[in-house]
């Protein structure tokens, strides 16, 4: 069946999160008319792909040959996609079941809209608010680029801008926003509200802190802010 929504959902030992992510998944299309499900696994070890294959939705590995981190994840399930719009999901991350419809018709509206963000909610590990993440506005907001745990692009914007950069394990969000940008595509906030997002960072925990800078080490994380950049 051909759908206008393609979700794809990145993730990595994500099992005790997964299911949840795509519950809210399937709810929120389902406001749309059902959408195009993928989940996109960087070579889990614990029971993550166990748990999606109950759900029947499609499964990607990475290619070994791509670097495991978001980006490249991201890149695989946007050349998978088919939907007119592609909405990518990390799998700590629930979309809110009304921000489809309200995002589609905004699309709708403007030719050249190549992506959209709304209201994301962090959490931290405690299941408590963590403030000031983002800017906030009761305005619709021009962006250089789109936050990472949920973003909907237009796959002809997203495909025309090469998608996302596999290589990148940092801020490939940023350089790929500036990318959409120069061809001619503008980005968008949305005032409404869109996901619920658990951060694996708060700077107020120092469990959290340490667990980060571990997970980045191993990723080779450190330091890329300047591959980024060049």
């Amino acid at each position: 069946m051909d759908h206008k929504v393609s979700i794809v959902i990145i993730g990595r030992n994500e099992e005790q999160s997964i299911g949840k992510c795509i519950d809210a998944a399937l709810a929120a299309s389902a406001r749309t008319g059902g959408a195009e499900v993928i989940y996109v696994d960087s070579n889990s070890t614990d029971g993550t792909l166990a748990v999606v294959e109950k759900y029947g939705v499609s499964i990607r590995l990475l290619d070994p040959n791509l670097r495991a981190c978001p980006s490249a994840g991201r890149f695989a399930g946007s050349l998978a996609a088919s939907g007119e719009y592609i909405l990518f999901l990390d799998a700590d991350t629930l979309i809110y079941p009304d921000f489809l419809p309200q995002a589609i018709n905004h699309f709708e509206s403007g030719a050249r809209l190549g992506g959209i963000n709304g209201r994301i909610d962090d959490l931290d590990e405690s299941g408590s608010a963590v403030s000031e993440i983002d800017e906030r506005s009761d305005e619709i907001m021009d962006v250089k680029w789109l936050r990472g745990p949920s973003c909907l692009y237009r796959r002809t914007a997203l495909l025309e801008a090469g998608s996302f950069n596999p290589e990148l394990a940092m801020e490939e969000e940023a350089e790929l926003g500036l990318r959409i940008i120069a061809c001619g595509w503008k980005l968008n906030v949305l005032p409404v509200p869109m996901s619920c997002h658990t951060r694996a960072f708060h700077p107020n925990s120092l469990h959290s802190t340490w667990a980060t800078f571990r997970r980045d080490i191993r990723s080779k994380r450190i330091g890329e802010i300047t591959r980024t950049i060049a």
